[in-house]
């Protein structure tokens, strides 16, 4: 929400451009009035397709986005709309260095973003990044599908230089894990894997 004129912003997963199947999705504003405005429709191969998790909004006015999959690396993007109202795209992920990004963004007070990709990465089963204005990417861990999880879901939370999250999978029992990773070393510790007799599979994140 602007928290200056009460307008809403927003994202769908699919509709808006009708070159793609069942659309791509798209970036909408519903004013204070209750006027509905697209403002940026997806479409595929040069912004990437079917945007999911909440918008981030920085105190400057911009807001900033994940596309799930597409894009020109074919893995997701992460997107910007800018407070002079234009799209800008600041990464696209390969499969390398992540594939289908999630669960939405964070912003550090150092002024990056940071999230997580479902899958990709070194050992396929996702990461943990951080991405600068510029757009420069940074993998602080690649999840290797074991005892440290793989398959991250949900919004991550990020407190005193550290990122928290969830993996659907991995663990010794492969129910998932909560963990935990150094944004500045990138050393990840699992905090508790999930056996199915306490829970297994967590999707949606944490809250802190």
């Amino acid at each position: 929400i602007d928290p200056q004129t009460g307008d809403l912003y927003g994202t769908t997963t699919f509709g808006g451009n009708p070159a793609c199947r069942n659309g791509c999705g798209v970036l909408y504003r519903l004013s204070s009035k209750g006027d509905f405005e697209v403002l940026h429709s997806f479409d595929d191969a040069d912004d990437g397709r079917y945007p999911a998790g909440q918008l981030l909004r920085d105190k400057k006015g911009n807001f900033f986005g994940a596309a799930t999959s597409g894009g020109p690396g074919l893995g997701g993007a992460i997107f910007e709309w800018t407070n002079k109202g234009k799209f800008k795209l600041l990464h696209a992920f390969s499969d390398s260095d992540g594939f289908q990004p999630q669960g939405g963004l964070l912003l550090g007070r150092d002024g990056n973003l940071y999230g997580a990709t479902y899958s990709g990465g070194a050992h396929e089963y996702g990461t943990i990044f951080r991405l600068t204005p510029k757009g420069e990417l940074i993998t602080l861990y690649a999840f290797a599908g074991g005892n440290d999880g793989g398959y991250p879901s949900g919004n991550v939370v990020l407190a005193h230089g550290k990122v928290y999250g969830t993996t659907t999978w991995g663990g010794p029992d492969e129910d998932g894990v909560v963990y935990v990773v150094d944004a500045n070393s990138g050393a990840q510790k699992v905090l508790h894997s999930f056996t199915g007799n306490d829970g297994e599979g967590p999707e949606a994140g944490l809250t802190m």
